[in-house]
């Protein structure tokens, strides 16, 4: 339960992914070099379990080599039996001390972390970014656009624009007039209707009902007669200035929001551009895949896409309702207008060199591997046909996810991998130099002590003859005690 836990928190935006790569290593501003911080700070935290990997590798090795004899033995004796010989061997290996497993406990837990980032980790992080990176756009852009506040705007505005759109409305004053009578008349004629039809109560019969109808209708006829009997010129007159000002100001408003929605799709541009921290080297938007097809600016329904569950789940957006969540989304063609329509925007987000690296990296990775495990004899017949396929699989695998997910992930494939090899080559320098030093200091015994000195001829006669005198005697007791056992 307890790594269930932590596993939970790992995985949350706000988790333990999360806090590491957008938060310890926050004085980085770029994103995609606090991935390879973290990527290689991550490496070197996991390099003792590598480490210990190649000394299992090695110690093995060397058991490999003690116990061939045994090996030839019974390749020679079940050789006809690849059951019964792999099964003997086993049992060999498992008495000299050989313990694969041990040394595939390392990838194990490379693969363990591997699976969190991808689906966990950095994924998640893409689509909470991508849409938080928008809210903050967003909210830039209603700062200028949002209902209230052009109000505030176009007043603002006011005195440059109502002379003009006051007079396009004054000149429309017999049309608005004409609409302002018909208004009435419908308003003074149906107010009659609903008098009339008020006295209707639960217990009228269809034909009281009816005949309360005819006499509502009749009312409204009246009214509509008297209407045009009687003055309302006061009230028409007023009710068409009203009118008039209405139409200046919806005009002003129109002109006003067009205005003000240039300037907030500007100042939206800016932001982006001077945020910068999304991009990395030629990759314009780490959190888009590093692909031709990929533009950095994602169109609305992309933008949905990426985003994942922000886009339906307005809890988990940290939005108070999903109308607001909705109206966020509507907006997002307004909003980033002109980073779409931009040029330098509407280019590939990446030129594939992050994948391209991953799965070269990838294959480097596996023949090394491959390389190692034959070399400590972790490589048998019976495995080295599935040993051969993951030389295929794993670059095909890896170079899968490095085209179809974000920047961000192909980055620390590859700063992984380089790491890993760098690891790689200085464990093997390292064992190689101790494999040399052994191999000296036996040689350096041999010389020293295996060779007889010629320059002390009479001591070393002497303890040759000791050393011949102690044989004797030796040979001469045991003989003795064979005797006595025969008799």
């Amino acid at each position: 339960m307890a790594f269930l836990n932590i596993l939970s928190q790992a995985v949350a935006p706000t988790g333990l992914w999360s806090e590491l790569i957008l938060n310890v290593f926050s004085f980085v501003g770029n994103y995609g070099w606090r991935i390879v911080l973290f990527t290689i700070c991550l490496k070197l935290v996991l390099s003792p379990l590598d480490i210990f990997q190649r000394y299992k590798a090695r110690k093995n090795q060397l058991i490999m080599l003690k116990i061939k004899p045994q090996m030839d033995k019974l390749q020679k004796m079940y050789g006809d039996d690849p059951r019964v010989l792999s099964q003997k061997q086993m049992e060999l290996n498992k008495k000299a001390g050989i313990s694969y497993f041990s040394s595939c406990l390392p990838a194990i837990v490379t693969l363990v972390v591997f699976m969190t980032l991808l689906f966990m980790g950095l994924q998640p992080i893409s689509q909470y970014q991508n849409f938080r990176q928008y809210e903050l756009l967003y909210g830039t852009y209603t700062q200028y656009c949002n209902d209230e506040l052009v109000e505030q705007r176009y007043q603002e505005l006011y005195p440059q624009m109502y002379d003009e759109s006051l007079a396009e409305a004054e000149s429309k004053r017999p049309e608005i007039r004409a609409a302002e009578v018909e208004a009435l008349k419908e308003e003074i004629g149906q107010k009659a209707y609903d008098d009339v039809m008020a006295q209707k109560t639960d217990d009228m019969t269809d034909q009281q009902i009816d005949e309360l109808e005819k006499q509502a209708t009749a009312a409204k006829n009246q009214a509509l007669n008297d209407f045009i009997a009687e003055q309302h010129t006061a009230e028409i007159d007023e009710r068409t200035e009203k009118a008039i000002i209405e139409t200046a100001e919806n005009a002003i408003r129109q002109t006003a929001l067009s205005q003000l929605r240039e300037v907030a799709q500007t100042e939206v541009f800016n932001e982006y551009e001077q945020d910068g921290k999304g991009s990395f080297l030629w990759v314009k938007n780490i959190w888009n895949a590093d692909v031709l097809w990929t533009a950095p600016i994602n169109s609305a329904s992309q933008f949905k896409n990426n985003i994942g569950d922000y886009g339906t789940n307005y809890k988990k957006a940290g939005l108070e309702s999903a109308d607001e969540l909705a109206a966020m989304l509507s907006e997002y063609d307004n909003v980033m207008a002109k980073l779409l329509n931009d040029p330098e925007y509407n280019k590939t987000n990446g030129y594939m060199i992050l994948p391209i690296l991953t799965i070269l990296l990838s294959v480097g990775m596996q023949i090394l591997s491959y390389r190692q495990q034959k070399d400590s004899g972790q490589v048998t017949a019976q495995s080295a046909g599935m040993t051969k396929t993951m030389l295929f699989v794993m670059p095909v695998l890896m170079g899968y996810f490095a085209f179809s997910y974000t920047a961000a992930f192909s980055l620390y494939l590859v700063m992984n991998y380089l790491v890993s090899l760098l690891i790689s080559v200085i464990s093997t320098l390292v064992i190689k130099i101790a494999d040399k030093k052994t191999q000296h200091n036996l040689e350096t015994a041999v010389q020293s002590y295996g060779r007889p000195d010629f320059s002390d001829r009479k001591d070393n006669n002497a303890s040759s003859n000791n050393n011949t005198g102690k044989i004797t005697a030796t040979s001469t007791n045991r003989q003795r005690k064979n005797n006595s056992k025969k008799e």
